[in-house]
């Protein structure tokens, strides 16, 4: 399946319409936005180390969904910060609780994810320049 802009498959486009009428058509299309529920699926690596650290499926998809995103070397690190967690049953606490989960850039796939009191410190003091190029 071919994409088009902004997640829009081809097959879904009139091929008819004007730009203006594709773009006013688009902007009616349901797109992702930021408080849509993304289900990326891990990727072999993501597994392996999810399996070593028992870190459960649903753990990492609460820190998706629930938490917030720093961008850096074209990826994106999910964490929830311990004051979102405040109200939150001492279960889910526990489950989320310094957890970080890295994705691509377009949150299709879990790269990996690991839990570290520390993690969001050192994310944040990332280098921009250790970015991969070309992707």
């Amino acid at each position: 399946m071919r994409i088009f802009f902004a997640y829009v498959p081809i097959d879904e486009v009139p091929l008819h319409l004007s730009p203006v009428c594709l773009h006013h058509h688009l902007k009616q299309t349901p797109m992702e936005s930021t408080n849509s529920v993304l289900t990326p699926e891990p990727s072999n690596h993501g597994m392996i180390r999810m399996d070593q650290r028992g870190i459960s499926k649903g753990a990492v998809q609460k820190v998706i969904d629930k938490g917030r995103v720093i961008h850096k070397q074209s990826l994106k690190y999910f964490f929830v910060p311990k004051s979102q967690t405040r109200d939150w049953t001492p279960g889910d606490q526990a489950m989320v609780m310094d957890l970080v989960v890295i994705t691509d850039l377009y949150v299709r796939e879990v790269v990996t994810c690991y839990r570290h009191p520390q993690a969001v410190h050192r994310i944040k003091k990332k280098s921009k320049r250790l970015r991969k190029k070309n992707t």
